[in-house]
């Protein structure tokens, strides 16, 4: 059977190394045939210039090579791979199995019901709240364009490309709403890391801590956020939580294969789902390596296959965008040193502010705590994760040059919410009514802010979108597009409930629309071209000042 497997696999990857070598030769039709099914509304030959046949051929050239060297190296290093692969797999079958002797019921009972609550949190957030203009250009651009363009394309920074390709296998159901398609991976994401949360806060400080910490985690407003919004964040949350587990794991028993294949996948999957992972990987380098127990050098040689892999799938798009594309953000500009230490300053603090919902009194509580918690506890887990980070995003955006947005430090809220439980000390929770108490006070304070304080926390960060979203309702069904040139947050969110209006039927095609004789729209002359806005109270020529619209009809 093993004869079987290892030939297989080797004649398969042969396969795709001649399938990829037939494709090189045939680069030109190709490009034919992607720009067809790709583009859409006009732009096939802006993807036609985009992929050239140099690009196509160096792809593909580089997808032989690899085909070819996976099969050899698989051929060479079967029964390896396969005592590795089978030594996880038990490992983690043991662990499953050994959950019933190691958790009681109480506590599973306990850690499923504040897993549902979650949940049904971020369901109930996910109904109230329309889609962003960013997860809008996530679905126009690598969804609605398949898995293609999700693997390969990188013309914005936008494309977490991990997140991209599971909303693809999401947008495959179609019982569902496209929005729900969008944003169900991230559901599925929070849930898994909410409960890796509570593992990894187990392991450090004991079932009591895990479970007041975890109800603390889940209550914070970037967290409830980035688990149901359609974004890649919650990700590279989760790579960094899995990637700390394997860490301590590996600390414990060096030896131990299950934490190995954890650490390696945790890291390529945090990569790629957003290159700026390498911030929080640093991190936990620098506090593998302050702590003495801990052997760095394992932990930099498992740095070597999670790169390769990492290497590997972000080839197509570093080949067809280069690699500047993940370089530069059109949002960000690189501003003086002084300047930049002030950004960083205050993204960094805003993972505080935004997480306690804006409030000043909350964001100075969890200050307060995190210094004493510091103090008191200079040689703690949480203390020395908090400033391995600290010195891992001073260090690497200083060296970039360049600023970064605050979610983009999302996973920073992990060793916020350590410092306070090395505040909470199990010396506190002892007699189990006071534990009781404790618990439901927490529970009941966290869950109850963040259910009435979540939508005019998102509102006050998303107002600019309530225009585009009401000038886009007032249009008629049978036209299709708005197209701004200047706002680019209402062109996304226009093309996007365009989309809705015939999910990936019929064509776009520019249409003689004239508002003021058809519909009831007030008609603006500009210098450039017309612009119309609504009847309503709100006086959308502030918004629309430097902006015209041209309109499309969906010709079925």
């Amino acid at each position: 059977m093993d004869k079987i497997i290892k030939y297989s696999v080797f004649v398969f990857c042969l396969m795709l190394a001649a399938v990829s070598l037939y494709i090189w030769f045939w680069a030109q039709e190709l490009i034919e045939v992607l720009a067809s099914k790709i583009g859409s509304n006009g732009d096939t030959e802006k993807i036609q210039s985009f992929l050239t046949v140099e690009k196509i051929q160096l792809l593909f050239g580089f997808s032989t090579l690899i085909a070819f060297l996976i099969g050899v190296l698989f051929f060479f290093f079967f029964e390896r791979i396969k005592n590795l692969l089978s030594s996880f797999i038990q490992k983690f079958c043991q662990k499953l199995r050994g959950l019933k002797t190691v958790v009681s019921t109480r506590e599973a009972l306990t850690v499923t019901s504040i897993i549902l609550v979650h949940l049904a949190l971020s369901i109930y957030h996910a109904s109230q709240l329309p889609v962003t203009n960013d997860e809008a250009f996530t679905y126009l651009n690598y969804v609605n364009r398949g898995f293609v363009a999700a693997f390969a394309f990188y013309n914005e920074p936008n494309n977490h490309i991990l997140y991209s390709i599971l909303a693809n296998l999401a947008d495959l159901l179609s019982f569902m709403d496209i929005s729900w398609k969008l944003r169900l991976p991230s559901l599925i994401i929070g849930t898994i890391s909410t409960f890796s949360f509570y593992w990894l806060f187990r392991k450090l400080y004991g079932v009591k801590r895990a479970q007041i910490s975890t109800i603390i985690w889940v209550g914070l407003y970037l967290t409830a956020k980035y688990h149901f919004l359609g974004r890649g964040y919650g990700l590279m949350e989760l790579a960094f939580i899995t990637s700390f587990y394997a860490i301590i794991k590996l600390k414990a028993d060096p030896k131990s294969t299950f934490a190995k294949v954890l650490f390696i996948g945790s890291v390529f999957m945090g990569l790629y789902a957003h290159p700026t992972f390498v911030i929080p990987l640093v991190a936990l380098i620098i506090y593998s390596w302050s702590d003495r127990e801990t052997q760095i050098t394992a932990i930099l040689k498992l740095l070597i296959p999670a790169m390769f892999i990492t290497v590997i799938f972000y080839a197509p798009p570093i080949i067809l965008n280069g690699f500047d594309a993940f370089t530069q953000n059109s949002g960000l500009e690189k501003p003086s040193f002084l300047q930049l230490l002030k950004e960083i300053g205050e993204n960094t603090w805003g993972i505080i502010y935004q997480a306690s919902y804006n409030s000043p009194f909350a964001s100075g509580v969890i200050t307060g705590l995190a210094i004493v918690s510091i103090i008191s506890n200079r040689k703690s887990a949480g203390s020395r994760l908090l400033l391995s980070s600290i010195i891992s995003i001073l260090t690497i955006l200083l060296a970039v040059g360049s600023p970064m947005f605050t979610r983009n430090l999302l996973w920073l809220s992990v060793p916020i919410v350590m410092l306070f439980a090395q505040v909470l000390k199990n010396d506190y929770l002892v007699p189990k009514k006071r534990f009781s108490i404790v618990f439901a006070f927490v529970a009941i304070l966290f869950f109850t802010v963040r259910a009435f304080s979540f939508k005019p926390t998102f509102d006050s960060y998303y107002e600019r979108l309530q225009p585009a979203y009401d000038f886009a309702d007032a249009l008629p069904s049978e036209y299709g597009e708005l197209f701004f040139t200047n706002t680019t947050y209402h062109y996304t969110i226009l093309k996007y409930q365009a989309n809705l209006i015939d999910h990936k039927k019929g064509k776009l095609q520019r249409s003689d629309f004239d508002p003021s004789k058809k519909y009831n729209f007030i008609v603006n002359e500009k210098e450039k071209d017309q612009a119309f806005h609504q009847k309503s109270q709100f006086d959308y020529t502030l918004y629309y000042e430097d902006d015209w619209v041209s309109v499309w009809a969906l010709k079925q």
